[in-house]
């Protein structure tokens, strides 16, 4: 099934959407090669700064109509910014194949040197700058999260005690920081990931960054199993 829905796509992206459709709007767009330059490069820390919050908060369902870019600054804009809970537990888990949108069309874009270098260097320093002091971002992470548990107990109809949703929060707040520990390639973390992603790619994250982007987010069959709606060709 994997299989056809992957040779789908391609057939798409042969004869009707091409990969560099991004890239020749851009190239239209701007009116000299320096202003294609520094757009570019904000475009992808842009990007590393999406993709880390939509992979370490479990942010799913980023689809093409959510994504706004200005064309003068390069800056993005997403809407719908909602963590994704286990519907049958109080857990932080994205059920999609991908950890994070990152199509065909935007890495032609990108470039693999903007790739290998911008983006993964702009993931790495976000996630440093966030744990750096450590007890910083659990504290802010707290708050959110813990708004989040409550929407979630309200529309399944649960009842929790204070105590149980302090444990909740903590166990949630610890996930979030070992996913940010393990992009900012601290090693004594890179084990501790409480993700699916890591269950299936669990030498691939240990490995780099750079495989976890390859592995997951960019796989052609993680990107066909997508929905259509999804709009993996964009």
């Amino acid at each position: 099934m994997y299989n056809l829905r992957v040779e789908i796509a391609e057939q798409i992206a042969t004869k009707y959407i091409p990969n560099d459709t991004l890239t020749k709007f851009m190239y239209k767009t701007m009116k000299s090669h320096e202003d294609l330059w520094t757009i570019r490069k904000q475009f992808i820390n842009q990007m590393a700064a999406v993709s880390f919050m939509t992979y370490a908060l479990c942010i799913g369902q980023r689809h093409p109509h959510k994504f706004m870019i200005s064309r003068n600054t390069g800056n993005i804009w997403t809407s719908e910014l909602l963590p994704t809970f286990n519907p049958h537990q109080p857990l932080l888990f994205n059920a999609e194949g991908v950890p994070f949108r990152f199509t065909r069309s935007i890495q032609h874009f990108m470039t693999p040197i903007g790739i290998e270098g911008v983006f993964t260097s702009a993931m790495m320093s976000i996630a440093r700058c966030l744990i750096e002091p450590e007890f910083d971002m659990g504290q802010y992470l707290g708050v959110f999260i813990r708004d989040e548990l409550i929407t979630w107990h309200y529309m399944c109809q649960r009842l929790i005690s204070e105590q149980q949703l302090r444990d909740r929060v903590k166990l949630n707040v610890e996930q979030i920081v070992h996913k940010a520990k393990a992009i900012a390639c601290l090693e004594s973390d890179r084990e501790k990931l409480l993700d699916k992603h890591l269950q299936m790619h669990q030498k691939a994250v240990n490995s780099s960054l750079l495989e976890l982007i390859a592995m997951m987010a960019s796989n052609p069959q993680n990107l066909a199993a997508m929905e259509v709606i999804w709009m993996q060709w964009l």
